[in-house]
Formats: C-alpha cells, sequence, structure tokens
C-alpha cells in the first residue's frame, strides 16, 4: 500500500504544470507616453488691454507590445 501511495506521488510531481497557450506572455510591454497641450484664454474685459489665458500641459500614457510601436 505504501508503494502505491509513494508511486501516485511521484507521478503527480512529474506531472509538472500544464502548458498554457497565452498570446500575451510572448508580447513584451512598453509603456509609451504622448504629451498634449491646450490653451484657454479669456477676453480682455471692457476697457483693458490684458487677455488673461491658462495653459495645460498633460501627459497620456498606455501599453504596447514592443513589436508594435515603431521607435523601439
Amino acid at each position: 500500500m505504501k508503494i502505491k501511495l509513494f508511486l501516485f506521488i511521484i507521478c503527480l510531481a512529474l506531472q509538472g504544470c500544464p502548458f498554457q497557450d497565452n498570446d500575451d506572455l510572448e508580447c513584451e510591454k512598453v509603456i509609451v507616453c504622448q504629451d498634449d497641450r491646450e490653451s484657454y484664454c479669456d477676453l480682455p474685459e471692457e476697457g483693458s488691454c490684458v487677455e488673461t489665458c491658462h495653459y495645460f500641459v498633460y501627459e497620456l500614457c498606455w501599453e504596447e507590445c514592443k513589436e508594435d510601436h515603431e521607435d523601439w
């Protein structure tokens, strides 16, 4: 009985992990970022020549496969 249990445990240990076919594992991910700028200007108040402007700079980032990105 002990030999059968021992052989069963050995067989389970030799099986290993099952192979998983996953395309995402083959893709090396890189972070790609792009700056974007916007500005909003208010019209000058009556009797004034001064224009008030607000400038915004923000960065958008996302993941891409290294093979799909042309700069790499």
